[in-house]
């Protein structure tokens, strides 16, 4: 419940510290080799929890619970202690206890809103369990005085002597235990009640999903056909919602942009990486790295059009949303990829089912929406409510109804790596969700960076080699010479 996995927020101010640090004058020196040693060892440890993180959550089941609320610190200023992008480990399902920091571990009754979402979420940890399969102990045989006769044998005598057979010898009473052994006894006493304190803990968890199970059953079977059934939807219902979005340039959509060399870029079709991407059924995320200038735009707009094709037998076309990063300073802290996406998907969408329908008022609900007055406006914080953006897109993305959709992002590395990291994270949740499918591809073109190292090597990634665009150089080449000498 809200660890800093990544290093929290603070952890970066070492900028400060080094200005205090320089106001020294006899302790300079110690305090900026004190400085540089926690930098150099912030770094070390946030590359460990990277590499470790990528595959710890695959046999071990983890839940991250993280923080929304700013707490109030003892100078009167309100900050988030532990961000959402730095409590959640990566690929791990997580959830928002829509609390301050330090009232994550706090409860203020077992009907509160904020536990029952918690208690499901045991509940549901609880029910993945598995218990290890039970091997009976085979107990040895255990030798007594009793079953062994005893006998006298002298140092010396005859062969031929004979000996009676004695009775067996009396047990000695126990000696009186001593202080130490009163004290080990009641330490076992206490022992055993802290075990049945932890049993009877158990089994009222256990009795308390198995009540549960059956009521949700009941409700789901009666509620089934209503839920799925798909009702007329009208995006312009939401309009007060939609027109609250951040708009997005024509640069960002990549209507600028050229359509790549219509000789070039096919290689990309026959990539058995690319292949098993494109044809899986389920989502996930697709890198594309490569040095500055091998031509990873153009991929971009190639897959743009290859992606049209629909593997789904309910749409003729899958939706494709481009978003082209650009450099510029306005838009590398929190670019509009989420509005974009969430309003696309809003507008191609003609049926939605009641379930789909009600979470998505539900999540516009915790927005502060007024659709009557149109008040909190999106873009009123910094943060862009990026992660009410993210459930919507989940909630779309995961529906019975969504239609197959490809995000294509180009130049990712471009943004700040704050902002990277939550985006990657908040998508590998939804792909990496085992209770849910989802209808959302991505792809991701971008340089190796530090932030997107961990997140391409966890999932499917093609770097773009020398080798691979050889050919595509090539034919580029010999059809200028051409054009040149037929121009003479």
């Amino acid at each position: 419940m809200g660890t800093p996995h990544m290093g929290s927020e603070k952890a970066e101010d070492l900028v400060v510290v080094q200005k205090l640090a320089s106001l020294m004058k006899l302790q300079t020196a110690v305090a900026t080799n004190l400085t540089k040693e926690l930098r150099a060892f912030s770094n070390s440890v946030q590359d460990i929890n990277m590499e470790f993180t990528i595959d710890v959550h695959r046999s071990i089941k983890l839940l991250c619970c993280y923080e929304s609320h700013p707490q109030r610190l003892p100078n009167g200023a309100k900050e988030i202690i532990v961000p959402q992008w730095s409590a959640v480990l990566q690929g791990v399902d997580n959830i928002d206890l829509n609390c301050t920091h330090s009232g994550l571990p706090k409860f203020a009754s077992p009907l509160h809103p904020r536990f029952e979402l918690f208690w499901g979420e045991v509940g549901r940890l609880v029910r993945l369990a598995e218990p290890p399969p039970i091997k009976p102990l085979k107990k040895a045989p255990t030798w007594t005085d009793e079953d062994v006769p005893q006998y006298e044998i002298p140092l010396a005598c005859p062969e031929t002597a004979n000996f009676p057979r004695p009775s067996p010898r009396p047990r000695q009473n126990p000696p009186p235990r001593r202080r130490h052994e009163v004290g080990k006894a009641s330490k076992v006493s206490r022992e055993s009640v802290i075990r049945s304190s932890v049993d009877k803990l158990l089994k009222e968890v256990t009795s308390r999903i198995n009540a549960d199970l059956p009521t949700q059953h009941e409700t789901a079977v009666s509620q089934a056909q209503n839920r799925t059934q798909p009702e007329k939807f009208d995006v312009r219902e939401f309009s007060d919602f939609t027109r609250l979005l951040r708009s997005v340039t024509p640069e960002n959509k990549g209507l600028d942009r050229e359509a790549p060399h219509w000789q070039t870029c096919s290689w990309i079709l026959e990539d058995p990486t690319f292949v098993k991407w494109k044809e899986s059924k389920s989502g996930s995320l697709l890198f594309i790295t490569g040095s500055p200038g091998c031509g990873k735009s153009n991929l971009a707009k190639y897959i743009q059009d290859a992606m049209k094709a629909s593997n789904d037998e309910r749409w003729e076309e899958s939706l494709v949303i481009p978003f082209y990063c650009d450099s510029l300073e306005s838009s590398r802290h929190n670019p509009p990829i989420l509005d974009l996406v969430v309003q696309s998907m809003l507008s191609k969408y003609t049926t939605m089912s009641q379930a789909t329908r009600k979470k998505l008022e539900s999540v516009l609900e915790t927005l502060g929406v007024d659709r009557q007055k149109s008040r909190s406006p999106l873009e009123a914080e910094n943060s862009g409510h990026f992660i009410q953006l993210m459930e919507i897109v989940q909630l779309l993305v995961t529906a019975e109804d969504a239609r197959p959709t490809c995000l294509i992002i180009d130049g990712l590395d471009q943004c700040e790596d704050e902002f990277i990291i939550r985006l990657l994270r908040g998508l590998d949740t939804i792909f990496r969700r085992e209770s849910s499918a989802s209808a959302l591809k991505v792809v991701v073109t971008s340089r190796m960076a530090d932030s997107i190292r961990g997140f391409a090597l966890a999932n499917n990634h093609i770097e773009v080699t020398p080798g691979l665009i050889l050919n595509d150089i090539q034919k580029v080449v010999d059809e200028e010479v051409d054009r040149i000498i037929l121009s003479r």
